[in-house]
């Protein structure tokens, strides 16, 4: 449903504002005529997208390791060698230690 600046054409008046004795119109795109605007018509997909502030985010991330901490799922290594830069190869150590599918690592 195409709104007033998509419809192609002109936007002058079709006759004078006076003196012909028909009604008064501002131009061919309004809703009232054939092939014009579409009223209170969807102006496309609404995202409802929000991004929460960065501290509430950092509050959230720390309330979820003390939950998993609290609960015994979270696994803290000091030393992690990683003999390759292949990331098959952590996917077989996840996998190996049974970390399971969310696991996070955090580097200097």
């Amino acid at each position: 449903m195409p709104t007033r600046h998509q419809i192609k054409g002109s936007s002058r008046k079709p006759w004078p504002q006076k003196g012909t004795g028909r009604a008064r119109h501002g131009c061919r795109k309004s809703p009232i005529w054939l092939k014009g605007e579409k009223v209170h018509g969807p102006r496309g997909p609404t995202t409802y997208f929000y991004m929460l502030p960065f501290y509430l985010r950092v509050q959230g991330l720390c309330t979820a390791l003390s939950v998993k901490f609290a609960q015994d799922d979270l696994k803290i290594v000091d030393n992690l060698d990683i003999p390759s830069t292949d990331g098959k190869y952590m996917l077989d150590l996840i996998e190996e230690r049974k970390w399971g599918d969310t696991v996070l690592f955090v580097d200097e």
